[in-house]
């Protein structure tokens, strides 16, 4: 019986028969006969065909077309069967095939599709780092065999009881293998860790919605290659990571090692059992020899205690940190400000301990003498130390739309404070604003004037008992009355006159003040929104017309209110976001509306 080893003893009969890798026998020998005589170069060649001819007749005798038959069963072994979850399982199969070769495929033997077992089943609960094969090859009255065995280095997903599980190779099956995985490392005495892993918590009972840290430390020695620290995945909890990953050189054991760190937030999203699943580090070490070896570190699964908010609390929002502050800014003083014009408003919302995503997003309700034009939450979020720090930022434009005063109500945040583990509030105060009237705002007020009396007291008796004549008596009688007629007549066109000049007063000032409207309209100017209710009121002769909001629902008019809005998106706009205004249509709806019959009040 003559047998071959694969990887050796066909190679070598090919390199002797035939060109392999750029060197040939055959090649040698026209070297060899170069500048020989032509006999001599002929019998050269005829050796070298002869040689090959003879070569592959043997082989082919030897060996047919490539393909295997199953002839044997697949058996399989694993070491160790017993071990810790950062140690490796060496897993081992072999079978006997009946093979054929062709010319073909041992001219190439690097391009062989060797066939294998089915490692699909072994996916569940183990990683296959590395796979290896070899194959022998014996020959016998004219039937080729092959001893194939396959090689399998194995890292377990998990600490427990495991099964190798039973794997097909053609109408082969191996039998199932039990192994026990015992979580942490190996002790130091069962083999000299190349890298640990250590994952730490800084809280193991919280609430709801608090903030826990989760650091991981790899202590290696370098050089590593192909390094993958897993990410920790929490089912029902919020992972965030924190900051970037630090190197830095530490002492343990007695020994240096480089230690590699990564911190995440975790936020649990509901009450109960959280569950830290277990972490693995995996890396590839260089050997003296230059083989690449796996290094693996694994840190035990941890869990977590998640109480639910405590009944004590009253707000409605629970809101858990370990510091909470509500501030404001003002663009002006908000003591005092006049009608029509806007001040800008800052509330900001700081948390320590709280992802700006869980913070509130607060609805003030201001008064209706007071226009809010709210620019949309922004939120932050930075790093303090060992925790996360959410912000959150709100910036309103206000405009008081008429004098007197008005009430900012009071802003509340109840929070629960975990370090005192009670509950606290943050809170802006509510204060008064005076509102004063705008500037060219106030009416032009009629001055009334008292008129004189047209008669005076007109005694007809004279004193004594003197009567007078009769003539006398009626003419001084017609003269009075003619005379009090006139005085009468010249009072009552005194004070028509009067009337009309007052009217004609009225009527001037607030023709001036709609030529001021539309100009400031124009413009697209904040004081259109304290000038439009002035002139509507004395316009439309309704007094009750005392604010923006009072003219647009009186008037009704679609084209005023869509303008108007714009004009106040114009204005209360942040500045980079500001369009340039085109006040015409405005103007032209104004001059619309002046021209709309008046109604008594």
């Amino acid at each position: 019986m003559a047998a071959f080893n694969y990887d050796l003893e066909i190679t070598r009969l090919i390199r002797n028969c035939v060109p392999f890798r750029g060197l040939s026998r055959a090649a040698g020998c026209a070297r060899m006969s170069h500048g020989l005589p032509t006999r001599t170069r002929s019998n050269c060649a005829v050796m070298r065909i002869c040689r090959i001819t003879l070569c592959t007749l043997a082989l082919l005798a030897m060996l047919g077309g490539w393909s295997s038959t199953a002839l044997a069963d697949l058996t399989a072994s694993a070491n160790p069967k017993r071990l810790y979850a950062n140690e490796l399982i060496t897993l081992t199969l072999d079978t006997e095939t009946e093979l054929d070769f062709s010319l073909g495929s041992l001219l190439n033997p690097t391009e062989m599709d060797i066939p294998h077992p089915d490692t699909d089943p072994l996916e569940d609960d183990f990683r296959i780092l590395d796979r290896h094969q070899r194959m022998a090859i014996q020959s016998k009255n004219g039937v080729n065999r092959g001893q194939v065995t396959w090689t399998f280095l194995l890292a377990p997903r998990r600490a427990g009881e495991l099964t190798i599980p039973a794997l097909r190779f053609q109408d082969m099956q191996s039998s199932a293998i039990d192994v026990t995985v015992m979580p942490g490392v190996a002790p130091a005495e069962r083999a000299e860790p190349e890298a640990r892993l250590d994952v730490s918590l800084s809280e193991d009972e919280v609430y709801v919605q608090q903030q826990i840290i989760l650091t991981q430390r790899v202590y290696y020695e370098p050089p590593l290659a192909q390094a993958n620290l897993s990410s920790p995945t929490i089912p029902d909890a919020m992972v965030k990571p924190l900051g970037e990953q630090r190197e830095y050189r530490a002492e343990r054991d007695g020994r240096e090692w480089q230690v590699a760190e990564r911190r995440f937030v975790i936020v649990p999203q509901s009450a109960g059992t959280l569950i830290l699943p277990e972490q693995r580090f995996e890396a590839r070490k260089q050997t003296e020899g230059g083989d690449l070896v796996p290094v693996i570190a694994t840190a035990p699964s941890q869990r977590i205690k998640v109480n639910p908010p405590p009944e004590s609390f009253s707000g409605d929002i629970w809101l858990p940190a370990r510091n909470l502050e509500l501030t404001e800014e003002w663009s002006d003083s908000p003591d005092s400000v006049r009608a029509g014009d806007s001040i800008r408003r800052d509330i900001q919302i700081r948390a320590v301990g709280v992802a700006p995503e869980s913070l509130p997003r607060l609805t003030i309700g201001y008064p209706d003498s007071l226009r809010e034009y709210p620019s949309p939450w922004k939120s932050e979020s930075r790093l303090t130390g060992d925790s996360i720090e959410g912000r959150l930022r709100k910036r309103s434009s206000l405009v008081p739309i008429e004098p007197g005063r008005i009430t900012l109500p009071e802003v509340r945040i109840p929070w629960w404070d975990v370090e005192a583990n009670e509950q606290r509030e943050a809170v802006l105060q509510a204060h008064e604003m005076k509102v004063e009237p705008a500037a060219g705002a106030e009416g032009n007020e009629s001055a009334e004037k008292d008129v004189r009396e047209a008669l005076s007291r007109i005694n007809l008796s004279r004193p004594g008992s003197t009567t007078l004549p009769p003539l006398w008596f009626w003419l001084a009688v017609v003269l009075a009355s003619g005379w009090l007629i006139t005085g009468i007549a010249w009072w009552r066109n005194r004070h028509t006159r009067s009337e009309t000049l007052a009217l004609s007063t009225e009527e001037r000032a607030n023709r001036e003040r709609f030529h001021a409207l539309c100009e400031h309209a124009r413009r697209g100017e904040a004081d259109t929104l304290t000038l439009l209710p002035h002139w509507a009121a004395v316009h439309f002769n309704r007094p009750s017309l005392r604010t923006v909001g009072d003219v647009t629902a009186y008037l009704n008019d679609p084209q005023l209110t869509r303008e108007l809005q714009a004009l106040e998106r114009h204005l209360f706009a942040n500045p980079d976001e500001r369009e340039v205004w085109e006040g015409d249509e405005l103007v032209g709806v104004l001059r619309r509306l002046a021209g709309r019959p008046r109604n008594g009040s």
